[in-house]
Parts: C-alpha cells; structure tokens; sequence
C-alpha cells in the first residue's frame, strides 16, 4: 500500500482549484480511506481529485466551509 508521503507527493501536484481535495484526503482521511486514496494514485488527474475529494466530504459528513 502506498504511504502517506506518496499521497502527499501527489497533492502537491494537484492543480488549484483540485489541490484542496487532494489534501482533504491526505489530511483529513489520514490515508485510511484506501479506496478514496487509490483512485488518487491510479487516476492523478484533476477531475479524479476533485471526485475523490467529494468522496471524502461524504464520507466525512456535514462540514462547514
């Protein structure tokens, strides 16, 4: 399984606006989320950032921006 710094790697080459979600699952998930983290590595693209950070937001539940 890849490590945390592998995921954080791949959020710092994220483009903005799509970085923010790339830490959220970084961050926030800890990495724990496999399957959120995975499609991250296996599709480092900014519309697989920006899906796998809705993911996240779900799995995180209500939040306040």
């Amino acid at each position: 399984m890849p490590s945390a710094h592998q995921y954080a790697i791949l959020a710092m080459q994220t483009p903005p606006p799509y970085r923010r979600y790339a830490w959220l699952v970084v961050e926030r998930l800890g990495g724990e989320d496999v399957t959120v983290c995975e499609s991250l590595l296996t599709y480092p693209t900014m519309m697989s950032a920006l899906y796998a950070g809705q993911q996240a937001l779900t799995l995180m539940g209500p939040h306040t921006d």
